[in-house]
């Protein structure tokens, strides 16, 4: 170093005369530094990329249909849908069949579509993902191959009045079983769906029968 030089000058100075400074520095910018650079970066971001998707395919946060004390129980129940992809599942297409005379609906893993006006709904429309009633702090889940062939699922609170709903929720008056009327559907694919639930973990399609006296 030429005494009484500032540092920085001896930077600009090396740098001028192909010192060090100047060397490292296009060493560092080369192109095959730039490739590594780029290379760090993809593998930093994709996971987060994968992930991101994999959040956006998989059930959106769940929303409360129903919430009272029953029978000295909590009783709370929730709903959740996510995006439709139907490379995911087994499907067919809404087709006539000539041996019947019927119009025969779409199917989604092997049942019936409900809430899409019997057509096979286009991809990313909303599928119903989850459907479960809380006991207290029993959970007991609406299984999901009675959820996958179920779309445009009513997400707002079970209300009602004199003359008009779309999700109702009953419960019994010991709070072990619950019984939702599932409003589903748009247009002319409006549908109730029925699921009976009770604290054992028994799920059903359909309302209790009257037990005959």
């Amino acid at each position: 170093m030429v005494v009484g030089m500032n540092p920085s000058d001896h930077a600009k100075q090396s740098f001028k005369s192909g010192g060090v400074f100047k060397g490292a520095s296009l060493k560092f910018w080369n192109e095959t530094n730039w490739l590594r650079i780029i290379g760090f970066s993809l593998l930093f971001l994709l996971p987060i990329g994968l992930h991101s998707f994999a959040r956006d395919v998989s059930a959106r946060k769940s929303h409360l249909l129903y919430s009272a004390f029953v029978g000295g129980t909590r009783i709370q129940v929730f709903i959740s849908d996510k995006p439709f992809f139907p490379e995911k599942h087994r499907t067919t297409l809404k087709k006539y069949d000539e041996s019947s005379a019927k119009v025969l609906p779409a199917t989604v893993d092997g049942r019936p579509v409900r809430g899409s006006d019997n057509r096979l709904p286009k991809t990313g429309c909303s599928q119903l993902a989850t459907l479960y009633v809380m006991f207290g702090k029993r959970r007991v889940n609406v299984p999901e191959r009675l959820l996958s062939n179920v779309f445009h699922p009513s997400l707002g609170l079970a209300e009602f009045d004199s003359r008009y709903g779309d999700t109702i929720v009953s419960v019994s008056a010991d709070g072990k079983s619950v019984l939702i009327s599932l409003g589903v559907g748009e247009g002319g694919g409006v549908d109730i769906l029925t699921y009976c639930i009770d604290i054992g973990g028994t799920c059903t399609e359909t309302e209790p029968s009257r037990i005959a006296s």
